[in-house]
């Protein structure tokens, strides 16, 4: 027979487990709809950093077109202003670097060789350096070579030649090491290197390898 009135109600306790149910779900969806909000502020907040990212580096290339071109025609003087500019405003874009190695290289040209080393090492620091990791060492060394800190110099050229993945950079940034330790008077260093060069038929410094290599080794 069918229950009415109160029996046919169910149990007191399955009632208060039914509504611990509908709370629980109704907590988790709202843990659920604030999660996604949040997700959605992350992803929002990314795409808007990236949008000003890129208008940062456009900003900045347009800003390197003037005193690029002047430093390539070789007006330094025209050149150095801006690109102090661009230094100081667009460090963590790539033409802000490329700007801080035209910049490094106005400066080595005035004679300012600490200068323009600390231009390159604060270039280095910027998030925006990877790329030009291999060429900031190797105008480093330049630099230090130039202000004739040969053996550092030499050091400088070797992190670069370690640095950079192109099998004729590496050769070219090792036979500047091998200069520098010349000039530094460690005859034995340098013809370690330039040995090593002589032997690599493909290489860029085959030639100089060679006769560098006959120059040192008549001085016995």
């Amino acid at each position: 027979m069918t229950k009415t009135g109160d029996a046919a109600k169910p149990p007191m306790d399955l009632e208060l487990h039914a509504e611990s149910l509908l709370d629980s779900m109704r907590s988790r969806s709202r843990e659920l709809g604030i999660a996604a909000v949040g997700v959605a502020l992350v992803a929002g907040g990314i795409y808007l950093w990236q949008q000003q990212k890129h208008a940062n580096e456009n900003k900045a290339e347009l800003a390197l077109a003037n005193p690029a071109s002047a430093f390539f025609q070789g007006n330094a003087a025209l050149a150095k202003s801006d690109l102090q500019k661009l230094v100081e405003r667009y460090s963590d874009t790539p033409a802000g670097v490329q700007g801080s190695m035209m910049l490094a290289q106005v400066l080595f040209q005035e004679g300012k060789f600490d200068e323009g080393v600390k231009t390159l090492q604060k270039a280095q620091g910027s998030s925006a350096s990877g790329p030009f990791n291999a060429p900031l060492q190797a105008l480093i060394g330049e630099g230090l070579l130039d202000g004739k800190k040969y053996v550092e110099a030499a050091k400088a050229f070797q992190d670069a030649a370690a640095r950079t993945s192109f099998a004729a950079d590496k050769d070219v940034y090792s036979a500047d090491a091998a200069r520098a330790l010349t000039l530094a008077g460690k005859t034995e260093e340098a013809k370690k290197l330039w040995s090593d060069l002589a032997a690599k038929r493909e290489s860029p410094v085959l030639a100089e390898a060679r006769v560098r290599l006959g120059e040192l080794e008549g001085k016995k």
